[in-house]
């Protein structure tokens, strides 16, 4: 069987875009790494007055030691997982299954390329790429949250003003019948030990 050169380029420049998209997918798992703080990461103080209004920070200020290196561990599995599943699915749509060294070569030419161009762009706004999703996804906690929390306070609310009362007078109540168990206990055990005393 025979392949048309036409036919090797246009799959050789398929591949390259294949390798753009793993620079891409790799990036962004750089930017999942910089949200949990497994890597190094830009700092809050960006949208520190965001965050001084009552916006709380759902992510970990700090990930280290163990924590660090099994996260690190599962974005790699998962990384390779990912690069590995699309090429095979890219040798079986593109060329019928077969593997040519042309096309395993070409993919590594566009993860370099992006990796050497738009990689390093992406290297450097990391940390402020990584402290805006943060900040996008705080807020949007913050918002999707707003109602439980309102409602939350409503119900403690109701609470104090219906049920809080009752629940005091029958607590005091109680309270008030072990006191009187507890003298009468008191007082049978002082009338015991003065019949003991009278006794001797």
């Amino acid at each position: 069987m025979t392949v048309s050169m036409s036919a090797l380029l246009l799959t050789s420049a398929r591949a390259v875009i294949l390798g753009l998209f793993f620079g891409v997918l790799y990036d962004a798992f750089r930017i999942l790494k910089c949200l949990l703080c497994v890597v190094k990461y830009g700092s809050r103080r960006r949208f520190a007055r965001v965050y001084d209004k009552g916006v709380y920070d759902i992510f970990p200020k700090k990930n280290s030691g163990v924590a660090s290196y099994v996260l690190t561990a599962i974005f790699d599995i998962l990384f390779s997982l990912a690069v590995t599943i699309s090429f095979v699915l890219f040798l079986y749509a593109f060329n019928h299954g077969i593997f040519r060294w042309f096309i395993l070569l070409s993919c590594i030419a566009g993860f370099a390329a992006y990796h050497v161009s738009v990689g390093r762009l992406v290297i450097r706004i990391t940390d402020a790429a990584s402290d805006v999703l943060r900040l996008i996804i705080n807020i949007a906690v913050y918002v999707l949250s707003l109602p439980f929390v309102y409602i939350a306070r409503l119900a403690s609310k109701l609470y104090s003003a219906l049920f809080a009362p009752a629940v005091n007078k029958i607590a005091r109540r109680i309270d008030k019948i072990k006191n009187r168990r507890y003298t009468l206990k008191c007082i049978k055990e002082l009338d015991k030990f003065f019949d003991l005393q009278v006794k001797g």
